[in-house]
């Protein structure tokens, strides 16, 4: 953890209070909790990331996937198995 203390965007640097942080893209996400503007499917079916006890629950379960694509035969299986989808950063409604 560090505190920000600027942005730089021209430099594409960010400082913060141990030093300096280079990026490529910057993503400030501020909300802290997870909304699904009502889509219930994927608020049935999706992982939020707000926690790293979130961010390693998506992470196990994408390896899980991952080693079940090799063990099956069936081409569909394979492909419902390393397909990701990935919601989010919408506009509020």
């Amino acid at each position: 953890m560090v505190a920000v203390q600027k942005i730089q965007p021209k430099e594409k640097c960010v400082l913060t209070d141990r030093g300096t942080l280079h990026y490529d893209y910057l993503v400030i996400a501020t909300g802290s909790v997870n909304n699904f503007y009502g889509m219930q499917d994927v608020a049935e079916n999706g992982v939020g990331l707000k926690s790293i006890h979130e961010a390693l629950a998506i992470r196990s379960m994408i390896l899980q996937h991952l080693e079940t694509a090799v063990d099956v035969s069936l081409s569909e299986e394979k492909e419902a198995n390393t397909t990701v989808v990935i919601v989010g950063a919408g506009l509020p409604v």
